[in-house]
């Protein structure tokens, strides 16, 4: 074999190597899904439709990734970064575990990317739905947004997100919450599930304490 032959060779060898390692390090490319675990709730809400919003409309029409929650008002799902959506449209309300329920009203309930219990589990409900208005509405970190709420109903920040049907929340706490998120429900069901009902609420938070609070 001929010197330029035995070279020709070598860089042919070269350029598969090369190829094999390009596609190697496609396949390991970083996947940004991940698993997000909820519970619709206020009651607990059974059949509710709960999606990944990457259209940002607040509607689950035309998601590619939604669920029906179960008996408990729990979920799963599996997608990218986005807020969570709860249409209660065609749900149960169960007051407690097990009981016949009744039909839930027409309404919306939205939790912001990223707003969980201190377990990383997303509770869905009228006061998370809250925090998202009050981002939505005044420009405001999720941070900031917890903050402006959990002052408003005297509360501590830790708990705004707890779930208040659980039982180791305070009665106080867990009362002050659950009275909250029953009244912003029938705020929202005497408003057709309109969010500008929120908006007008929300801006009574920005009294002159409250932005010194969420500064």
């Amino acid at each position: 074999m001929s010197m330029k032959q035995s070279i020709m060779l070598l860089v042919t060898a070269l350029g598969l190597v090369m190829v094999a390692g390009c596609g190697s390090s496609d396949s390991t490319s970083t996947s940004t899904t991940a698993t997000y675990s909820g519970i619709v709730s206020g009651s607990l809400y059974e059949n509710a439709t709960v999606c990944l919003d990457s259209d940002d409309d607040q509607t689950c029409n035309g998601e590619a990734v939604s669920t029906k929650s179960d008996a408990n008002g729990a979920f799963t799902l599996t997608g990218g970064a986005y807020t969570i959506v709860a249409e209660l449209s065609g749900a149960t309300k169960h007051a407690v575990a097990g009981d016949t329920g009744t039909a839930a009203d027409a309404i919306v309930l939205v939790s912001p990317n990223g707003a969980t219990d201190t377990d990383g589990v997303y509770i869905v409900s009228a006061i998370s739905t809250n925090v998202w208005r009050q981002m939505d509405a005044n420009s405001q970190t999720l941070a900031q947004a917890k903050t402006a709420v959990a002052n408003a109903l005297g509360v501590d920040e830790s708990s705004l997100l707890e779930n208040f049907n659980g039982t180791t929340m305070s009665a106080t706490t867990r009362n002050k919450l659950s009275s909250e998120a029953e009244a912003l429900e029938q705020m929202l069901a005497d408003n057709s599930g309109s969010f500008s009902a929120l908006a007008s609420y929300v801006s009574t938070f920005e009294l002159p304490s409250r932005v010194d609070a969420i500064q």
